[in-house]
């Protein structure tokens, strides 16, 4: 009895054991492992650049060029007419001849005008005209006055000195040959063929040999000339600013001031003399006339 016991229960003990030894042996479902993620690459369409014809290097192109060889001037014929646009061997000059500074007569005539852009000669009778520059002999351009001595040469004041023509040549004169400068804005001719020329820095007088110049350190009190006249007794008359008026007789000078006690100080821009031998005066307040004892404004 008691082996069936212990035989049975010996049998309990091993069913125990085998089932608890299928318990730990069997594994536990799991899920299938999910698979990783991929990223789907939609199909692409891949287009080579269409390769470029080769750019040919560049080469410069060289117009056609001529040359011109300098042509020498030909030597200036005396009185040669020139044109409204002077020309001469290729050389051009353009000018504006309408600013009109100072005008004269000559002898036999003709209306001779000082400009901007050079001398003009009207011819009234033949209604024509001639115009000289630079490249007909003159000294400027820029032609401030202008005067006919008494041997009929016509005299210019420039801004590069003084010129004179005689109808067949012409002839300048600058600081080298004894003016003080070459900016002559003035001009006389004297009965006796003397010549004056006013400046900024004086009087100059010219005998036709020999220069002369008036400044402030000798003769003239002040350098500044507005205007000038030469009388026909041969004195020379020039005002200054603010009405101060010189008179030189070819020794001594003589100061006036125009209207004398009357205070008069205007600014004279002109000077006349009159057949009489009286004297008349432009200014920026009106005329005035000295007949050599009263003035009268």
């Amino acid at each position: 009895m008691n082996r069936n016991k212990a035989f049975f229960l010996l049998v309990f003990l091993l069913a125990v054991c085998v089932f608890a030894t299928a318990c730990v042996s069997s594994p536990t479902p799991t899920a299938a492992p999910t698979p990783p993620a991929t990223a789907t690459r939609l199909p692409t369409e891949t287009h080579e650049p269409a390769p470029l014809p080769p750019t040919p290097p560049a080469t410069a192109t060289r117009l056609p060029t001529e040359t011109h060889e300098p042509t020498p001037l030909p030597p200036t014929p005396p009185a040669t007419a020139t044109a409204a646009v002077e020309q001469r061997a290729g050389w051009t000059i353009y000018s504006n001849a309408n600013v009109v500074r100072a005008i004269a007569f000559d002898g036999a005539g003709n209306l001779w005008a000082a400009s901007s852009g050079g001398v003009v000669r009207w011819d009234l009778a033949r209604e024509s005209y001639t115009r000289y520059t630079t490249l007909d002999g003159l000294v400027d351009n820029r032609v401030n006055s202008l005067a006919m001595a008494s041997d009929e040469a016509l005299w210019f004041a420039t801004g590069g000195g003084v010129a004179r023509f005689d109808g067949q040549t012409w002839r300048a004169y600058t600081t080298v040959n004894g003016l003080p400068e070459n900016e002559v804005s003035f001009i006389s001719a004297a009965p006796d063929g003397t010549m004056w020329f006013g400046s900024s820095k004086g009087l100059s007088r010219f005998d036709g040999q020999t220069w002369e110049t008036f400044v402030s350190d000798d003769r003239l009190a002040y350098d500044s000339i507005t205007a000038m006249a030469a009388a026909p007794d041969g004195a020379l008359w020039c005002s200054r600013w603010y009405g101060t008026i010189l008179r030189f007789d070819g020794r001594t000078w003589s100061a006036y001031t125009i209207g004398e006690s009357q205070g008069y100080d205007q600014i004279i821009y002109s000077v006349a003399v009159a057949q009489d031998g009286a004297l008349w005066f432009g200014t920026d307040g009106g005329v005035a006339r000295f007949d050599g004892q009263t003035w009268r404004t």
